[in-house]
């Protein structure tokens, strides 16, 4: 199916960027405190979306506890919002055991949070050399997660500069989550970030949702067409309905195999015809 086939099933999704907000922070807030500030900023800065899903970048905005002790109040915060906007809500947060304190167990997550409880989690593949690769590990799963509303792939941040998108289609994802935050890089990560993620979105059929915490925030529908965006460094939202995918791209099914036919042929025609610009010289 295409995005244009009236029965392929549509989601509406909302990407919230709140930058302004969070560079804004009191003197002194640290840990779960500012965990705590950061995620008012962000259901503040969404208001009321009247969307199937909730994006947040990637920012920790609480715990997860593998060992399921120190994170019953962060639990039951994620449920709440999801039931008050009756959505399913997308946070970042640190990932660890409380029972092994151990840095093997330390992650950046972002999970899948609905009206029920936690549907199920991704951590970060690619960490940001130095600054996050001492304090995390990485993780290694690259199945999208089952939702009521379809399956969902995560991609965190560096992530897209990788072939993470690309597994998660192959997985049969339909759609990409991917919350950003490029605050402190050099503008062109912004530029790069953009257009990665529209490429992607084009090569794998499958549209990308982008939460970036001071920007590019945008929705790109399967075509890798910009259906709604968000300029830098701005607070707010940005809103839109998407047809999901439905099957892996022509690409991940035959692509590989195309460009090896096209290469063989091209080493055959010059093997039998000195055409100009193929001939040795």
């Amino acid at each position: 199916m295409t995005d244009t086939d009236p029965e392929a099933p549509r989601i509406s999704v909302t990407a919230v960027q709140a930058s302004l907000g969070t560079r804004i922070i009191p003197d002194g807030l640290q840990g779960e405190a500012l965990m705590q500030y950061r995620y008012d900023r962000y259901v503040e800065t969404a208001g009321n979306p009247d969307t199937d899903i909730v994006l947040f970048p990637e920012i920790m905005v609480g715990i997860y506890d593998k060992a399921g002790i120190a994170d019953t109040a962060y639990r039951e915060r994620w449920i709440n919002q999801a039931r008050e906007w009756n959505c399913i809500l997308i946070p970042t947060v640190l990932e660890g055991d409380s029972r092994t304190q151990s840095v093997q167990d330390r992650r950046i997550t972002t999970l899948v949070v609905d009206p029920t409880g936690i549907l199920g989690r991704s951590s970060k593949r690619n960490l940001v050399p130095f600054s996050e690769s001492r304090r995390y590990r990485p993780g290694t799963d690259y199945m999208p997660i089952s939702t009521p509303l379809g399956d969902i792939g995560l991609s965190i941040c560096f992530d897209a500069n990788t072939n993470t998108i690309q597994k998660l289609a192959r997985n049969n994802a339909q759609i990409i989550l991917a919350p950003f935050n490029d605050t402190g890089f050099s503008p062109a990560f912004y530029r790069v970030h953009r257009f990665y993620t529209i490429i992607q979105a084009v090569e794998f059929t499958i549209p990308v949702v982008v939460a970036n915490e001071s920007g590019l925030s945008q929705i790109i529908d399967s075509r890798g067409r910009i259906v709604a965006d968000i300029p830098l460094a701005s607070a707010g939202v940005v809103s839109a309905q998407v047809p999901l995918s439905q099957s892996p791209s022509f690409y991940l099914q035959y692509g590989k195999i195309a460009e090896t036919l096209f290469l063989l042929f091209i080493l055959a025609l010059k093997k039998r015809s000195p055409l100009p610009g193929l001939s040795d010289k």
